[in-house]
């Protein structure tokens, strides 16, 4: 039994920490009114404003395309993209034709 507690935890120690460009988005979106609507109340939205992404895991395998990704590709995803949706992009309209 010791040993399955030992082998659990390390495999806990290989998962990636959650990536803070995707916990922000996920943040707001949770609080945006067409998004998640503050669906969380009380204690099980604490988490949201208390934790930091190295203190969470990711478990999907979404996260790992980030670390097989080259420099250019990681700053746009984790620095230019957070930007332009602070600055402006739920303003820009794009036409259906």
């Amino acid at each position: 039994m010791k040993d399955e507690a030992l082998l659990q935890q390390a495999q806990l120690n290989k998962l990636e920490t959650a990536d803070k460009s995707d916990t922000d988005f996920l943040k707001t979106w949770m609080e945006h009114p067409d998004g998640g609507n503050f669906f969380l109340k009380g204690r099980e939205a604490q988490i949201w404003s208390t934790a930091r992404p190295d203190e969470l895991v990711a478990l999907s395998t979404l996260s790992s395309r980030h670390g097989e990704c080259d420099g250019f590709t990681a700053w746009m995803h984790g620095r230019l993209v957070p930007w332009f949706h602070r600055h402006g992009a739920h303003q820009l309209k794009v036409s259906v034709t």
